[in-house]
């Protein structure tokens, strides 16, 4: 990993800690830590390196796992999932997309899965998924693919109905799931590509 490529993942790694240690409003619901989808998270980030072909694919991957965490842990604490660790997050993944030269399978992602959850979230006027949330997407399917997109999307939403009926409510905070299901992605996608490209 080149020094450059070190300093860019401490440095965002730094802000993404400082995001989950942000003090909540006086008026924001207390919730239970994610502790289960966070640790997954963390666990699949420290095997990135072991898991992609590239040391820029690690730091894309890395990237968007730290959002994730970062943002899902916020987003239990105040349902909100903020454009200043998203944003970035997209960008990171659209430049080692560009720099590797996977612009086309990072494109192919966004419109086939991205394009039309955000076309969902227009039509239901954010009610079913937030803008956070898709933001948040954004950067997975770019970072991700289609394959471990999906995957992470499936496991993600199992995981929140499995959340919502246990609590018996009706919204829940998505954050978590998604740090969860990339987790689960990023370390069970690169077994799938096999047993998907034999089919």
């Amino acid at each position: 990993m080149t020094p450059a490529v070190l300093a860019a993942s401490v440095a965002w790694a730094a802000a993404m800690a400082y995001l989950v240690r942000l003090p909540l409003a006086p008026g924001d619901r207390a919730k239970a830590p994610a502790f289960g989808p966070l640790f997954c998270a963390i666990a699949a980030a420290t095997c990135l390196p072991f898991i992609c072909r590239t040391p820029s694919e690690a730091a894309g991957r890395a990237a968007t796992l730290g959002m994730l965490v970062a943002t899902g842990a916020v987003d239990y604490r105040t349902g909100y999932i903020f454009d200043f660790a998203t944003l970035p997050s997209a960008a990171i993944s659209l430049a080692v997309a560009v720099a590797t030269g996977s612009v086309s399978p990072a494109a192919h992602a966004l419109f086939s899965i991205g394009v039309p959850i955000g076309a969902l979230a227009a039509w239901s006027r954010g009610t079913w998924i937030a803008w956070g949330d898709i933001k948040a997407i954004f950067s997975i399917v770019i970072a991700f693919g289609v394959t471990e997109s999906l995957l992470t999307l499936i496991v993600a939403s199992l995981s929140g109905i499995l959340h919502a009926r246990a609590l018996g409510a009706r919204s829940i905070p998505f954050g978590p799931h998604m740090a969860l299901g990339a987790a689960i992605a990023v370390a069970v996608g690169p077994l799938l590509d096999p047993i998907l490209m034999e089919g």
